[in-house]
Parts: structure tokens; sequence; C-alpha cells
């Protein structure tokens, strides 16, 4: 897999889903506060930073511009819910697993908008999401879950002890009616705990039309936002900030 690459289709990603998310003014992406907040508190998760930046130069380094093995990643969606719209069907789940695997596999139809500059190194990045089919005891799953709860409204890390699923054999992705923050989706980056790992989304941002869980997947793999740790790409003091992947300048 091309970090590079991913880097670039991550940033276009955000750029393309940004009308929807605007619409919504408080709906925004909530990763970057959270980071910052581990960095001041968490030691433990500082050095893990600095030990995966590491691995990262070093391997991409190393395998530069190689195709190798399409990675498959286990995904399980917890629907978090109080017999609302949130309780999102299946139908609706399958149609958005559709949109991140077209957007991660570079089959999403508006590759055509990719600017000439960059149409020469975005690319498929070899990853394929797939619903779980085993639980974590091994009975069979269809990758779905649904618990009852009124944090749906108000939702934050606390969904996570609801339901929980490995972190080292899923990826957790929660569904939920609001985030307390006001957020409209958030990641943590890689080096968090188990207890904290995964993706909180808002169901009215999953689906048709929206790109948030491509979004938040990109957090997920250790990507940053493109122009710097705001929500917001037109700032200027973000040009001083870089997301640590050379496809894109400061």
């Amino acid at each position: 897999m091309n970090s590079k690459c991913l880097s670039l289709f991550f940033g276009l990603a955000l750029m393309s889903g940004s009308t929807q998310i605007a619409a919504q003014k408080y709906h925004y992406c909530g990763t970057d506060k959270l980071h910052q907040e581990l960095l001041d508190t968490d030691p433990n998760y500082v050095a893990e930073r600095i030990k995966l930046e590491k691995f990262t130069k070093e391997y991409t380094e190393q395998n530069a511009g190689k195709k190798g093995t399409v990675y498959v990643i286990p995904i399980v969606f917890h629907v978090i819910h109080n017999f609302g719209p949130e309780n999102v069907s299946k139908e609706h789940i399958l149609d958005g697993l559709r949109i991140i695997n077209e957007d991660f596999r570079k089959t999403n139809p508006d590759t055509t908008q990719i600017v000439s500059a960059f149409k020469g190194i975005a690319a498929d990045s070899e990853i394929d999401f797939r619903l779980a089919q085993k639980d974590p005891d091994g009975n069979c799953t269809d990758g779905i879950t649904r618990t009852v709860s009124i944090q749906t409204m108000s939702a934050g890390n606390g969904v996570k002890s609801l339901v929980r699923w490995p972190n080292e054999r899923y990826l957790n992705v929660w569904l939920v009616n609001t985030i307390a923050s006001g957020a409209g989706g958030y990641a943590y980056y890689p080096g968090v705990s188990p207890e904290i790992d995964g993706i909180v989304l808002r169901t009215g941002q999953f689906g048709p039309g929206y790109r948030s869980l491509t979004h938040e997947i990109g957090h997920y793999l250790n990507l940053a936002h493109t122009w710097g740790s705001t929500n917001d790409p037109e700032v200027a003091s973000n040009c001083n900030t870089d997301d640590g992947v050379g496809d894109t300048p400061n």
C-alpha cells in the first residue's frame, strides 16, 4: 500500500464531501481536538505516536511504489439507538460499506474530478472493508450489532463500553444519533488504548451522499487533515503545519 497515494486520496475525499458537512454547520470532525488532548495528557500515547511515525517513515522509504496484497479489514457496525431513525437498516449499512470500498479502491465515480496535478499519484489503496462473518466467540454474524441506549442522543466514548469487539481483530464503528461534542464523527489515530479505539459517527452523515466514514477511516489509518489541525482548509496559519506525507505542500 502506497501511503503517499492514500494520503492524497484522503484529502480529495474530504473535500468532495465538504459541501454536505458544511450545510450542517456544527457537524465537524472531532479527531484533532481529541488527538491534542491525548498528546497533552497521555505520555504512553506520545511514545506510541513517535514509534509509529518512525516505523512509517522507514517502511515507506523501503517500499515506495510497490504493489502488493489487498488488505481485508473486518468491520463491525454497532448501531446504538433509542428506537429512532438512528436505528438504520441493514440495506443502509451495506450502502455505506459500498461507498467506503469504492473510495479506498479508487472505483468511486468522482475520480474524474481529480485535478490534473494529482491524477498521476492518486491510487487504489488496496484495502477492502468487509462485514465481519464471525463474532469474537466464533459465532456467525452479519457484522452488525444493535444496542438500545439513550446514549445515542449525546454520544461519546461511553458508547464503546456498551459493546466493543477486540480492536486487534475488527474495525469497530459506532453509529449514533448525535455526538455530544457536536461533531459529525471522530476517530483516534493508532496508538490509543483498546478501550477508546475505533470510530463514532452520526447516522445522519452515513450512507448515500456522504463520505464522512471515509474521512474518519483515514484518521484511523494514521492520516491527518491535509490542510492542518483544524476543520477549515482555508486558515492561513495552517500553512505552517505538515501532514507528514509528501504528496501535497504545506
